[in-house]
């Protein structure tokens, strides 16, 4: 005898045997799944504006000069730029980015900002933590006394530096204070672009290898380079002021020579700057095809789909049998 339609739609017979499952249950682990394919899906597409295919490039410092014809090429708003497509996120690194006054490096920054790159400023990030409310302006305020604050409440930086200044103590006290509060929101934010797939985070550090505080976490080093005749000049040009100020404020810093040879990598900033952008992208280039630590990713992936799943099954085969 052929089966009645209400049969063939899951009505239950008389009998015993288990309930049915509760179907109503199934919504919870779809949205899981849902929500799951849509961030992988989320994390795939936000990586086309600045992956790159894979194209030939110097490796090494960037010392070299650049043909005009090869900026077209290389520039990502030109029509039929070599940079562009699509790569699965592998690992992510930290690039420690600095340079020298008029050097350059705020530009190149904006160039790695265009690109789609992940640009963390450590300078403001040091004034982020000794907000009022953190626990470094709280301990500030205890070590050095409420003559170091504003009217609202912030840090008075120049009476703090006033305090500090030829006072070696002082100074290791305060970087006591600081630098652990700001390694904690370093490793904050780098996590959060390391959920959102991005290969690899520039930390923008002035004084990258002065203090060396932060040397120890990069796994590339940027030097943004100019010589010493092209700096003056832009120095001068920049803030209008006369040869003998704008020397000693170059000589007060750490010659970028000294800082070009501990570095893995130079741009060039004494040419033009189109030469400078195209330096900008093949060391982007560079830098998105490392395949370091893939597996840790895609571990981590693999292991919010296994969540995904056995949510999955308790909800749908477990938990109404319960």
């Amino acid at each position: 005898m052929c089966p009645q339609p209400s049969e063939w739609k899951g009505t239950p017979t008389a009998g015993p045997g288990p309930a049915p499952p509760d179907y109503s249950r199934l919504p919870v682990s779809t949205l899981f799944l849902s929500v799951f394919i849509c961030y992988c899906l989320a994390l795939q597409r936000s990586q086309g504006a600045r992956l790159v295919f894979s194209f030939g490039y110097p490796t090494g410092p960037l010392h070299h000069s650049c043909r005009a014809e090869e900026l077209s090429r290389c520039d990502p708003s030109a029509p039929g730029s070599a940079v562009s497509g699509h790569l699965f996120p592998g690992k992510m690194f930290l690039v420690g980015l600095t340079g020298g006054i008029a050097s350059g490096k705020s530009s190149v920054i904006q160039v790695f900002q265009q690109l789609g790159c992940a640009v963390i400023d450590v300078d403001v990030m040091a004034r982020h933590v000794v907000q009022p409310g953190y626990p470094a302006h709280r301990r500030i305020v205890e070590v050095f006394g409420t003559e170091v604050l504003l009217e609202n409440g912030d840090i008075n930086r120049k009476v703090l530096g006033d305090l500090i200044f030829n006072q070696p103590d002082r100074r290791q006290l305060l970087n006591a204070i600081t630098h652990p509060e700001i390694r904690k929101e370093m490793m904050k934010e780098t996590f959060k672009y390391f959920l959102r797939g991005y290969r690899y985070v520039i930390l923008d550090i002035p004084l990258l290898f002065e203090t060396k505080k932060l040397l120890k976490y990069m796994k590339h080093t940027v030097v943004v380079y100019c010589d010493r005749d092209t700096q003056l000049v832009r120095l001068m040009r920049r803030n209008r002021l006369n040869r003998k100020d704008a020397e000693a404020r170059i000589n007060a810093q750490l010659p970028l020579t000294e800082k070009a040879h501990m570095a893995r990598h130079v741009l060039d900033n004494s040419d033009e700057w189109s030469v400078t952008k195209l330096q900008v992208i093949l060391l982007h280039a560079e830098l998105e095809r490392s395949l370091e630590y893939l597996p840790l990713r895609l571990g981590v992936l693999t292991g919010l789909a296994g969540i995904a799943i056995l949510l999955y099954l308790l909800t749908h085969y477990l938990l109404p049998y319960a």
